[in-house]
């Protein structure tokens, strides 16, 4: 899974500015106004997402089976070619998610932009895990990317990689990357690159 923070497809269309892409199995785009893009040969075909907010980020299992989410608490899932609207809890109000993860053919984690991850799954009301470790809510700082490996989800912030185990359920830190995290991607042998700014320095790749 790579995220790419614009891409401009061509002519007519290259006025939406796409926010987010995943390109594992198909190529596909989000952006304003519940935009949600295909490429299908040399062209972007228009989907409809059936929302006008704002979408921030798109991943798929397969072609024709994933999730995309954005702001005011949008999270739509992509089941056998047609998009529809999951719903929060309605005590969550609106939140902006800025990333999402498939898990599976019916499941993915979603993430807040205050660090929250937000677990969603067919035929199962989504379920909110809370960055908590040794009883205190952990400082992550706007949260930007996330990523799994086998046994974990990544989040990627501005303080770095944090790591929350789907085994144990469990917070900690990463290894991966130190400092402002823009984007996180986990290969299947299990390497994580993360993109991350250094003061002076720009943005730069880390293994």
């Amino acid at each position: 899974m790579l995220f790419r923070s614009v891409i401009r497809p061509a002519s007519a269309i290259a006025a939406i500015q796409p926010r987010a892409m995943s390109s594992l199995l198909a190529k596909i785009a989000v952006g304003r106004s519940g935009t949600i893009l295909r490429r299908l040969g040399g062209t972007w075909r228009l989907e409809d997402s059936g929302v006008t907010e704002n979408l921030r980020a798109v991943d798929l299992w397969t072609p024709g089976n994933g999730w995309a989410v954005g702001l005011d608490g949008v999270i739509l899932r992509l089941d056998r070619g047609g998009w529809s609207r999951v719903r929060l809890p309605q005590e969550l109000g609106a939140p902006l998610l800025t990333a999402v993860v498939a898990d599976g053919a019916s499941a993915a984690w979603a993430l807040m932009a205050d660090g929250r991850l937000v677990r969603l799954a067919d035929l199962v009301a989504p379920r909110v895990v809370q960055p908590i470790a040794e009883g205190r809510r952990l400082a992550l700082g706007p949260a930007t990317s996330v990523c799994m490996t086998d046994a974990a989800v990544l989040v990627g912030a501005s303080t770095g990689v944090w790591r929350y185990s789907t085994d144990d359920g469990s917070w900690s830190t990463s290894p991966v990357a130190e400092g402002p995290v823009s984007a996180l991607a986990c290969a299947r042998d299990g390497r994580v690159r993360a993109l991350v700014e250094t003061p002076g320095l720009g943005w730069g790749g880390v293994s």
